[in-house]
C-alpha cells in the first residue's frame, strides 16, 4: 500500500476512520483501528490529527493566472462603500509610492447605484497624479482615473473593435472611467508594466499554496493561452505543479483559427497527467451587471 491516512473524522460517520490508498485509487476506508493490516515497510503513513477528510474540490470555472497576479494588487473583494474603497485606495498609494501604476481588482457592483456609476472623479479625489486602474470582481468591467484615460488616449473616446465592448462616456463627451469588457479594458492595461517571469513564477506559486490550502485538487481555468500553457509546463517540469489544471484555449470572435488548430495539435503531441488542454473556451458575450451579456429584448 503507498499511503495510509490515520486518525480522520469522515463527513457522517462516528469515530475516528482511516483511509488506504494505492497508485491512484482509495482500496479502503474503515476504523483506524483496523488499518494496520493495510500498512508495510514501505507505506507513507500521515496522522490526520483527527481531522476532517473530504475529497478534493474542483473548481469548474477559474482563473488561475490572473488570481495569481491579483495577489500582488490592491484586494478590493471585502470593499463595502465606495468611500471605504477610496480609503483603501489612499492607504495603498501611500504604502506604494515608487509604483507607476495602482492596479486592483475585487470590487463589487452592488457598491454603485444608477444616481451613482464608476466615474473617474471618485478616483481623481484620491489618486490624481498616478495612473489607477481597478477591475471588478468578475474581471468584465474596470475602473479608471483620468490620468489612464490620458496615458491609453482614450479620454475623449475610441472604438474597441467589439460592439459588446464600450468606453463609457458622459455627457460632456469624455471618458467616464468605467471600461466594459476586455477590448475595451486592453486599450488601458497594456500601458501597465507587465511583472517578469520569475514575478509571475512566485506568484503562481504563491497562488497553488493557497488553492491547496483551501482544498481544490484540480481547477478549470477558464482563460487559456500559450503563454500560460508554457508556465504551467515549467512548474510541471520543476515538480511545482500541485493541482490539476485544465486548460481551454480562450478563442473569441476574431480569435486566427489556426490557433485552435495547433492547439488541438499540441494537446495530443504533450499529455500529461497534471495539464489538460484538450479543450476551447468559446467567449461570446459578457455579464447582466455591466449590460453586456446578450439578451432577448433591450435591457
Amino acid at each position: 500500500m503507498d499511503l495510509i491516512l490515520r486518525n480522520i473524522v469522515l463527513p457522517g460517520q462516528p469515530g475516528r476512520y482511516a483511509i488506504a490508498i494505492n497508485g491512484d485509487r482509495i482500496v479502503w476506508s474503515g476504523p483506524d483501528g483496523n488499518a494496520s493490516q493495510w500498512q508495510s515497510a514501505t507505506t507513507h503513513v500521515i496522522d490526520g490529527g483527527g481531522m476532517l477528510a473530504l475529497p478534493g474540490l474542483t473548481d469548474c470555472h477559474f482563473h488561475l493566472h490572473n488570481g495569481a497576479r491579483a495577489l500582488g494588487m490592491l484586494r478590493l473583494e471585502d470593499a463595502q462603500s465606495v468611500a471605504d474603497l477610496q480609503a483603501r485606495l489612499a492607504a495603498y498609494a501611500a504604502a506604494n509610492p515608487n509604483l507607476p501604476w495602482l492596479v486592483g481588482r475585487g470590487w463589487r457592483y452592488r457598491l454603485f447605484s444608477a444616481d451613482q456609476l464608476p466615474n473617474r472623479r471618485l478616483l481623481d479625489a484620491v489618486v490624481p497624479n498616478r495612473p489607477v486602474l481597478l477591475t471588478a470582481f468578475d474581471g468584465h468591467t474596470a475602473w479608471v482615473n483620468t490620468a489612464a484615460l490620458q496615458i491609453a488616449g482614450i479620454l475623449h473616446g475610441a472604438e474597441t473593435g467589439n460592439p459588446l465592448s464600450t468606453i463609457v462616456m458622459g455627457h460632456d463627451g469624455l471618458a467616464t472611467g468605467e471600461l466594459r469588457e476586455a477590448p475595451a479594458m486592453d486599450l488601458v492595461r497594456r500601458w501597465i508594466p507587465e511583472p517578469n517571469e520569475t514575478e509571475l513564477r512566485h506568484l503562481l506559486r504563491r497562488a497553488l499554496h493557497e488553492l491547496a490550502g483551501l482544498g481544490l485538487t484540480c481547477v478549470h481555468n477558464m482563460d487559456g493561452d500559450e503563454a500560460q500553457r508554457t508556465r504551467y509546463r515549467e512548474l510541471a517540469a520543476a515538480g511545482e505543479l500541485t493541482l490539476r489544471i485544465r486548460l481551454p484555449l480562450s478563442v473569441s470572435p476574431g480569435t486566427d483559427p489556426h490557433r485552435i488548430t495547433m492547439w488541438a495539435a499540441d494537446a495530443h503531441q504533450h499529455p500529461h497527467p497534471f495539464l489538460q488542454t484538450d479543450a476551447v473556451k468559446l467567449f461570446v458575450d459578457g455579464v447582466v451587471e455591466a449590460k453586456t451579456a446578450l439578451m432577448l429584448a433591450p435591457y
